[in-house]
């Protein structure tokens, strides 16, 4: 084994140099993580319940607000 250091440079690239990324495939990937980040973090039965407690005080409040204005 040696132990001098070598410089690795990767293979060029012939395709990537002429044609750029382009903002169609920059946003299809995007959106292909965002929708999968979603699917895996907030559309689960966990974060169901959560949603449904977090709502809990806004819905009783809207309640207590309807009952109120038919009372007077």
């Amino acid at each position: 084994m040696n132990s001098a250091a070598q410089e690795v440079r990767p293979a060029p690239i012939e395709n990537a140099a002429r044609t750029p990324l382009t903002w169609s495939l920059w946003s299809r990937q995007v959106n292909a993580i965002l929708r999968l980040e979603l699917k895996k973090n907030f559309f689960n039965r966990r974060a169901f319940i959560l949603y449904l407690l977090a709502s809990l005080p806004i819905i009783l409040l809207g309640l207590f607000a309807l009952r109120r204005r038919r009372a007077s």
